[in-house]
């Protein structure tokens, strides 16, 4: 991939995997309690991204890996797939999008 991106995001596996599964997902809506950080902190707006990219990584892996009984040679290429996306740049969009876009600071 080069290192323009792809249709404004870091490179085609994250868009691609944004606008497939993720882009309807809120942070709530993968185990997140946004009510429990403190998002008028910059440190509560990165500890909130930080979580729900983790969070949304997990589940993306738990759809692929669990739900699909995928052979191993398309189980790798699945997860080589999912290993260069970048769930913390789909995080950041999600909360400013989902939670407060008027808090978040780009």
């Amino acid at each position: 991939m080069n290192s323009d991106g792809y249709n404004g995001w870091t490179n085609y596996e994250t868009w691609y995997i944004n606008l497939v599964l993720l882009s309807e997902l809120t942070p709530d809506e993968v185990g997140i309690d946004v009510e429990q950080y403190d998002l008028n902190t910059e440190r509560g707006q990165l500890d909130l991204v930080y979580d729900t990219s983790k969070a949304l990584e997990e589940w993306t892996s738990m759809i692929f890996n669990e739900h699909y009984e995928l052979p191993d040679l398309a189980s790798s290429m699945v997860n080589v797939f999912l290993g260069d996306v970048n769930y913390y740049e789909i995080a950041k969009h999600t909360c400013e999008e989902e939670v407060n876009p008027e808090i978040f600071k780009r």
